[in-house]
This record gives C-alpha cells, sequence and structure tokens, in this order.
C-alpha cells in the first residue's frame, strides 16, 4: 500500500483529482475517528475532517515523502480538531450565556451511536501509539503489514502493540463496567 500512496499522491500533484478521491476514500475514517477524539461531537469532526481533506489537497506538494502520507494525514486531522476546538472554544467564551443554556442538549436516540461514542472514548485511554496502530487496523481496515511499513517498524512490533491494546480495552471496558 505504500507505493500505492506514493503513487496516488504523484498522479493527484499531476492534476488527477481521481488519486487524491481514492486517498481520501482510504484514510477517511481514520482521519474522522482522529477528529472526533479531540472534539467529542460527530457534526464537528465531521466538518474537522472535510478541512483536513481540503488543507492536505491545498498543501500536496509540500509532502516531502509521498511515501509517509498516512502519517501526513493523521497529523493534519488532529491539528484541524484542535484548532476547530480552539474556535468552538473562543465561541463558547463569547456566547457562554447562550452556550450554557443550550450545551448537552443533544441525546442520541442511536445506541450504535452512543457505543462508537463509548469505544472512541475507551480508546483514547490508550498511549497515542496504540491509538494510532488500533486506529489504522480497525478503522481504515489496514493489514499489519502495512502499519508497520507506514509507521516503519516491524510486524511483531504492530501485533504486540495491538495485542496490547486489545488486553488494555478489555480491563478498561471491564472496569467500567464493575463500577
Amino acid at each position: 500500500m505504500l507505493q500505492e500512496d506514493a503513487q496516488l499522491v504523484h498522479q493527484a500533484l499531476q492534476g488527477d483529482h481521481l488519486s487524491f478521491s481514492q486517498l481520501v476514500a482510504r484514510y477517511e475514517r481514520s482521519v474522522y475517528a482522529v477528529c472526533l477524539q479531540h472534539l467529542q461531537n460527530h457534526a464537528s469532526a465531521e466538518d474537522a475532517r472535510q478541512d483536513a481533506f481540503l488543507a492536505a489537497y491545498k498543501h500536496l506538494a509540500s509532502l516531502k515523502q509521498p511515501r509517509a502520507f498516512c502519517a501526513w494525514i493523521h497529523t493534519i486531522a488532529r491539528r484541524t480538531a484542535l484548532k476547530h476546538l480552539r474556535q468552538q472554544s473562543r465561541r463558547d467564551r463569547q456566547h457562554q450565556r447562550h452556550a450554557r443554556s443550550h450545551s448537552n442538549t443533544h441525546q442520541s436516540t442511536d445506541p450504535h451511536e452512543d457505543r462508537a461514542d463509548h469505544l472512541i472514548y475507551v480508546i483514547k485511554q490508550l498511549p497515542k501509539r496504540q491509538q494510532l496502530v488500533v486506529q489504522l487496523h480497525y478503522f481504515d481496515q489496514q493489514p499489519v503489514q502495512t502499519i508497520a511499513a507506514n509507521l516503519g517498524c516491524s510486524v511483531g512490533t504492530i501485533t504486540k502493540q495491538l495485542s496490547r491494546a486489545r488486553v488494555k480495552l478489555r480491563h478498561l471496558i471491564n472496569q467500567e463496567a464493575q463500577s
């Protein structure tokens, strides 16, 4: 997949919009997950995801290593989400009374949305490296070999990180269930 990312980046830089669309399709779920981790709101995360891909498209020529597109887009997503969070915080301070009366009014009626939010919350408690590996493997459905190549480490290291992440997630979920 590394060569494919690099090839798609090169084609996009030559004006092939379909190539960039393929990159978006490949990474949209994990970029959304990164944004949701920071923003804790589906609509805000969706906005940040779109802004992250727009920023990536505008600055694609600045990507020095096209093979590193995966890590690069996740960095942009994190920064975009944090920017949205700062903007939201500013708006909240400016409209504090109004924001207080309307905060936390959204209650999901979809149990799957609540479970997804809870899972993102639990994943966020993992160490950063494990969060990334979990996102790439489960949200982007990338094979362990591809993750290892993207992150520059061995397949065994990624397998061990996934194993430790699953154990920690199980522990955190069981701990919450007991409280």
